[in-house]
């Protein structure tokens, strides 16, 4: 049975003397308001005065996302600047700080703090002018709260109210004294419609200055810090499995806002509260930001005030939750008792873990999509809300928090421990891994992420058991072994003398389709790798091993990538231009250069039969030999080049298009509706027009394998008649690239003249 409900009996059980979202009250005081251009504003507002004011004011705007809008459906008023405002009464700064003093007890904020007031616009609210219910931004660093001073004027409607949950504060203003209201800005409030005379408001951000360390001996009653500490330890019993305690608090908090120093009202009570138990169990404690998403199966909200209610009531465009398919929670933006961020690690949070007072569905979603109906499937909509939250876990659970919530740095963590020789605690934590099930393969592995191979191979070499240091290495490829890790990876072959059945090859040999990884490995890793091993004896089995993995990963990826570049059927058609640019075969160039370093006789002779192939295009092996000219490989491509250039010499002696030749071979023939029509139209000599009236679908499929192939073909459809017709046009992009090859061909060939001795 989970002691959860006792802790969040305690948590509610604290509550602040007073209401703490927000405060209001009177003050009879003429600020001797002073406004640029305009003079002194005299008290209470008439409308005289009013459209004085409305006469040099902007439209107000305000914050969408991270722009500034505007947009009179939303926000209808007049503001001034706080530059174009001054005051005159000496009197108006000792009203205002007793009024400070008021709102920091009445909103329950921290008695570390100083609040200070800093005056942000003038706001004219006219006839029909309002400002639909929000949420203030967080304007300046340290802003907690809100204040709005309105002006004694008459006028009807206008109500400001503040909601924070299921509590509500209204104000409507007065006729002969200052109005304030002053609210955590992360409540939601609006500036209802004003139904005549003019409402003129000073709004204020309140700041609040902290030390950004705070001492945790906040007045809180003794007994009930012991009866948490006591539910917290039977919560952390290692009989409950817990590993994690997440509490989600009641007020808002934006990223930077999220301070120990600047907690609200009752959250500041609570997180205290937390933090002193969590002292007391040796537990460490941190403040986090909480993305929850959920995905709720919804029907849309009948009207009841419409004239049609039952059978055909319309909807509105509110929906009413059915039940909660799914969802997620993430913690993000940690940061420790003393106010540091802790990383910047994503941790996925369990249902078992969390507590709260007020459940999220009261509060509103900073983000909503709705997916209409699909097939069988009824309307869902996904809801992403923001949670701050008190996190607490005991110290000697932070490694397997850590590995629950990336795999990947509790390995680096391990890793860390065997190079500092603190083996025994490196293979606890291993062994506690496995207890929890969590291995190598449920990561999914970053190839960019050289430093995550160098981790496992280390602690694979101080594995005892052989298949285990195997099992740890299969999210591996031999491309990610990095410079750095090269001698921990010949330390796992000294120790374990690994050798991979077939799907373990596979595995650990899988090709990799990274240009950049590849790069990496032959230039950086390879030499260092064989730099290593050549200091070795050769009779050493592990040194036969590396030698023969080599070989293997170097062979694979040859095959792979010379079946996939070097075979001219792989072309659209045969005048084709191979694209001869040095970037254009990368990874063949860089496998050959990788081959040469080995000095591999098996190697060199697969990639001598490779390149030699009738198959093979001769431009793309010349483009290889040429790139392979300065390597030691050279003198071994003999057969290669010599084929190569047999072939170039065979291709030049060809007749080259003549003028009038419009025939267009292709070794990708196509299969669909219409092929010998199709067919007949390529291979014609003469035809460069072929009009075809032709259904829709196979129009589509015919354009599309002539946009796959490249071909020198232009088509267009004329949507007149049943079916529409398809209008295919040879054009000279097939004599251009006839001719840019026959240039290839003898540049090509003089060029092996020339090297070829």
């Amino acid at each position: 049975m989970t002691t959860q409900p006792t802790i969040i009996d305690l948590l509610a059980s604290i509550q602040p003397a007073q209401p703490e979202f927000a405060t209001q009250f009177e003050r009879a005081c003429d600020p001797g308001i002073l406004v640029n251009g305009l003079g002194p504003i005299e008290l209470p507002i008439t409308p005289h005065t009013a459209h004085r004011l409305c006469a040099i004011a902007q439209p107000a705007k305000y914050g969408l996302g991270e722009d500034t809008v505007l947009d009179l459906n939303v926000r209808d008023t007049w503001e001034i600047s706080a530059s174009e405002v001054s005051f005159t009464n000496q009197k108006w700064h000792q009203v205002l700080t007793k009024a400070l003093q008021k709102i920091h007890t009445d909103l329950c904020m921290p008695d570390h703090g100083k609040l200070r007031a800093e005056l942000d616009k003038l706001l004219i609210y006219g006839p029909n002018q309002f400002f639909l219910p929000h949420q203030d931004s967080e304007k300046a660093p340290g802003m907690l709260a809100t204040l709005t001073v309105t002006l004694p004027s008459v006028f009807t409607g206008g109500v400001f109210t503040v909601k924070h949950q299921d509590k509500t504060l209204r104000s409507k203003g007065s006729e002969t004294a200052l109005n304030f209201v002053a609210f955590y800005a992360d409540c939601e409030h609006e500036a209802q419609v004003v139904e005549e005379g003019y409402r003129v408001v000073l709004t204020y951000k309140l700041i609040l200055d902290a030390p950004e360390r705070v001492n945790t001996t906040q007045a809180l009653d003794p007994k009930l810090i012991t009866d948490l500490t006591k539910a917290l330890q039977s919560y952390f019993d290692p009989s409950q499995g817990k590993d994690r305690l997440v509490f989600f608090m009641d007020f808002e908090y934006t990223e930077h806002s999220l301070r120990w120093s600047h907690l609200k009202g009752v959250d500041r009570l609570r997180a205290r509260a937390l933090a002193i138990a969590a002292k007391a169990l040796d537990a460490d404690v941190a403040l986090a930001q909480a993305e929850v998403q959920e995905t709720w199966a919804i029907e849309p909200a009948f009207d009841p005030y419409d004239r049609h209610y039952g059978r055909y009531a319309s909807y509105t465009d509110d929906f009413d939750k059915q039940c909660l398919i799914d969802g997620q929670i993430t913690l993000h933006y940690l940061r420790d008792a003393d106010d540091h961020k802790i990383d910047e690690t994503y941790h996925d949070v369990d249902d078992n873990e969390l507590c709260w007072v007020i459940p999220t569905d009261d509060f509103e979603p900073f983000e909503m999509d709705v997916e209409g109906y699909t097939g069988n499937a009824g309307n869902t909509a996904d809801y992403w809300y923001h949670r701050a939250a008190v996190v607490i876990w005991p110290r000697s659970h932070y490694f397997i928090l850590l590995a629950k919530s990336n795999i990947a740095a509790g390995f680096k963590e391990i890793a860390r421990l065997i190079r500092t020789e603190q083996y025994d605690l490196a293979m606890s934590y291993l062994q506690l891994l496995k207890a929890r099930k969590l291995d190598a393969s449920h990561w999914r592995f970053n190839a960019a992420n050289k430093l995550a191979c160098g981790n496992l191979l280390t602690i694979a070499a101080h594995i005892p058991d052989r298949q285990e240091a195997l099992s740890l290495l299969q999210p591996l490829s031999f491309v990610h072994l990095s410079e750095e890790a090269v001698q921990d990876y010949l330390n796992v072959l000294d120790k374990h003398e690994i050798h991979f059945s077939p799907d373990e090859t596979e595995r650990w040999f899988k090709p990799s389709y990274d240009d950049d990884d590849l790069k990496d490995w032959v230039e950086i890793t390879l030499p260092a790798l064989l730099a290593a091993l050549n200091e070795r004896n050769d009779s050493d089995k592990a040194t036969q091993l590396a030698r023969s993995q080599i070989q293997t990963f170097l062979s694979q990826m040859w095959g792979l990538q010379a079946l996939r570049r070097l075979d001219q059927r792989s072309y659209a058609w045969d005048n084709y231009v191979h694209d001869t640019h040095p970037d254009a075969n990368k990874l063949l160039a860089l496998l050959l250069k990788a081959i040469s370093q080995t000095q591999d006789d098996v190697l060199i002779t697969k990639v001598n039969d490779d390149l030699s192939s009738p198959q093979a295009d001769p431009l793309v092996v010349h483009d290889l030999l040429q790139q392979a000219h300065n390597l030691p490989i050279w003198n071994q491509l003999t057969k290669a080049r010599e084929n190569c250039a047999e072939r170039l010499r065979r291709e030049l002696a060809r007749q080259p298009r003549q003028p009038n030749d419009w025939s267009i071979s292709t070794q990708h023939e196509y299969f669909g509706t219409g092929r010998e029509i199709l067919t007949e139209f390529l291979y014609s000599l003469s035809e460069t027009k072929l009009i075809w009236p032709l259904a829709k679908r196979h129009r589509e499929k015919i354009c599309d394998w002539i946009d796959k192939l490249d071909m020198p073909i232009a088509y267009e459809v004329v949507n007149t008649g049943s079916p529409h017709k398809l209008i295919l046009t040879k054009t000279k992009q097939l004599f251009e690239r006839s001719a840019a090859r026959r240039k290839a061909l003898d540049e090509a060939y003089a060029w092996h003249e020339q090297n070829d001795d």
